[in-house]
């Protein structure tokens, strides 16, 4: 028995909480090991698993839904993950093939091991693995489901991406989905989803060539964190198929931005398609219509919304079994409600006309499918004042109206299940469920009345209802048929009028997805370009500035030298000029005195002369300056000047 064989619509059955087999660590108490990976987002390294070891492990797993059911638990295996080791790292170091999910998947998401089919089909698609894809993204895959499971729609790839988009964060961390402009199916789970990042442990696969894991080509979608998260743009009109065209024109007659956490809570509760249908269809979708839902399937309001990861374990679902035929709901068929209290099940009131246009999206054909699933319930009174008046007056009557207005409550709580035989079924026996209360006087006129009579009569008013049946088949009302066939006609050319400006809208859609997918092309040339341009004037800048900064540099060192050399020059000069003014000093200072001591000596020998010769004037004698005595010679020194060189000649011949 495959996984998908206890799916019914996308939709797990909770039959088994706790039941996996838990497997611990060779490297406790320490919890370091060996670990590989390529990646390191920023964000999720730093997060390590709050299940280290095996004792937190097997408390989580106890208090958890995991698998559906045992078959399912023979599959897998949880293990402990390495205080080392983060989300994102893979399993090259590891003896088994495994992948980690987030405890919240479990308890807030209601996501159950092995995957849907649908579920695979979202990871491969995108190629990202389950604890890649952020846990807001993963709630729009369950409300996903539960709004398919709730109008009898087959999810599919084709039309969930033409509702939603990826676009990869460049820093590797948590894969998100963006709705499409115009086409936002649900408000978010969580604004900020808190408390997830640590609680995560692994998921073993026992067996590789387990078909709920893989195929022939390969697993079925990625184990690990992979570098290459798929970049994907809404799907257009055109890529639709004929089946997926019909889901889309059905979903878009839906209310827009529904709570997808009320959705993905519709989840845990037994009648999941009903109460999602009914959560859907109800107008407005405020806190106290959904935990009125709640309370009804045995929920309490305090746990309609859980907002973070519980250290204390959740309490179970209050429904833990679903079965095929409440799963499937056909498509366009809402399930009947009761009129008030009375026995006689009605197709509940058209909506008005205002909500009924308002519903409406651009791919509806008149009406074809949102009239029949917009349909909603409420009371009719005139039924309920009926029966308030024509009740027993006796103590058992009311006794017997109680007692068979509580069977059909638990009647009712059962799934409106189409006949086979349609309303010709033998199962089909309106007499079982029609009761009459009847006063004293009304049953005083027939108690009197014999079988026979009693069956004349029957016959008799059966056949009066044959016979203004075929009257009003026949002849009743011949004038307005051909007022009713012009209308018909009308409505028909109205109908093609409408499937052409449909043909002409699709194919306008696929003219625009085609220009914004050109323009969108440009946009991003156009930022590369511009990106490519800003990165080569950002080098050429650098370039500039790292040689400026060197010139400068250099600059800076000449004048640094210049600037020392003059403070060198300006020393030297200081220091020649005080030599020069001590030089100066001391020449002054030479010259004063040894012309003081020549004509001091001078006037010595002038005074000697008289004294020693007896000679009053010596100039009177011929005393001449400019002469002096050579060879006891008196000669003029002028003259003497003169012949000096003609005498070192003739010296310098003799010799």
């Amino acid at each position: 028995m495959s996984a998908d064989d206890r799916i019914f619509h996308g939709v797990p059955l909770f039959l088994l909480k706790g039941g996996v087999r838990v497997v611990g660590s060779p490297f406790e108490p320490e919890g370091q090991g060996v670990v590989a990976c390529d990646l390191a987002p920023p964000i999720p390294s730093r997060y390590a698993s709050y299940y280290a070891f095996r004792k937190e492990l097997e408390w989580r797993i106890r208090h958890t839904h995991v698998v559906r059911d045992v078959e399912d638990s023979k599959l897998i295996r949880a293990g402990v993950t390495l205080l080392n080791e983060r989300v994102f790292h893979d399993g090259r170091s590891s003896p088994y093939d495994f992948f980690f999910m987030y405890v919240t998947f479990f308890t807030h998401l209601f996501i159950r091991i092995p995957f849907t089919k649908f579920q695979t089909a979202i990871l491969r698609e995108v190629n990202v693995a389950p604890t890649q894809l952020h846990p807001n993204s993963w709630a729009t895959v369950q409300a996903f489901l539960a709004m398919c499971l709730a109008v009898g729609v087959t999810p599919t790839i084709l039309v969930f991406f033409y509702y939603f988009e990826v676009r990869p964060s460049r820093s590797g961390g948590w894969v998100s989905f963006t709705s499409v402009r115009g086409r936002t199916l649900f408000r978010p789970f969580s604004d900020s989803f808190k408390n997830f990042k640590q609680h995560y442990f692994k998921i073993i696969v026992d067996k590789a060539d387990v078909h709920e894991f893989s195929d022939g080509e390969g697993k079925l979608f990625p184990f690990y964190w992979t570098r290459d998260p798929r970049h994907i743009r809404a799907t257009s009109i055109g890529a639709l198929t004929a089946p997926d065209l019909e889901a889309v024109r059905t979903i878009n007659a839906l209310p827009r931005r529904i709570s997808a956490r009320h959705l993905v809570e519709c989840l845990s509760l037994e009648d999941c398609g009903p109460k999602a249908f009914e959560l859907m269809t109800n107008p407005g979708p405020r806190k106290s219509n959904f935990f009125a839902l709640r309370k009804k399937s045995g929920a309490s309001s305090s746990t309609a919304r859980p907002t973070s990861v519980p250290n204390a374990p959740r309490p179970p679902p209050s429904g833990v079994r679903l079965t095929a035929a409440r799963a499937t709901p056909k498509a366009g068929v809402p399930p009947t409600f009761k009129a008030g209290g009375s026995n006689i099940e009605v197709p509940p009131p058209n909506p008005p006309p205002e909500l009924e246009a308002a519903q409406m999206g651009p791919l509806s054909e008149a009406g074809t499918v949102s009239a029949d699933l917009l349909k909603r319930k409420r009371n009719e009174p005139a039924v309920e004042g009926r029966r308030d008046k024509e009740g027993s007056s006796s103590r058992s009557a009311s006794k017997k109206a109680r007692k068979g207005k509580d069977k059909e409550k638990d009647w009712g709580k059962a799934p409106a299940i189409p006949l086979p035989g349609g309303i010709f079924s033998p199962a089909f026996s309106m007499s079982d469920r029609a009761k009459f209360h009847m006063s004293s006087s009304q049953r005083a006129l027939i108690e009197p009345l014999s079988e026979v009579e009693l069956t004349n009569a029957m016959l008799e008013m059966s056949t009066r209802t044959s016979a203004l049946a075929w009257y009003l088949r026949e002849f009743a009302d011949r004038p307005g048929v051909a007022e009713v066939r012009a209308e018909l006609d009308r409505e028909k050319k109205n109908s093609a009028s409408l499937q052409l400006t449909l043909e002409e809208m699709v194919l306008n859609q696929d003219e625009y997805d085609k220009r914004i997918e050109q323009l969108e092309a440009d946009l991003e040339k156009a930022k590369r370009e511009s990106a490519e341009g800003l990165a080569a004037a950002r080098i050429e800048q650098e370039r500039l500035a790292e040689e400026s900064r060197q010139k400068i540099e250099l600059l800076e060192a000449e004048v640094t030298r210049i600037k020392e050399a003059e403070s060198c020059r300006a020393k030297a000069n200081e220091e020649l000029t005080l030599e020069v003014a001590k030089a100066k000093e001391q020449i002054a200072e030479l010259e004063s005195t040894i012309l003081f001591e020549h004509e001091e000596g001078f006037n010595k020998a002038l005074r000697q002369v008289p004294l020693l010769a007896g000679v009053q004037d010596p100039f009177a004698l011929g005393v001449d300056i400019e002469k002096d005595v050579f060879n006891g010679v008196l000669v003029d020194l002028n003259a003497a000047e003169e012949n000096e060189p003609a005498a070192e000649a003739a010296v310098g011949g003799k010799h």
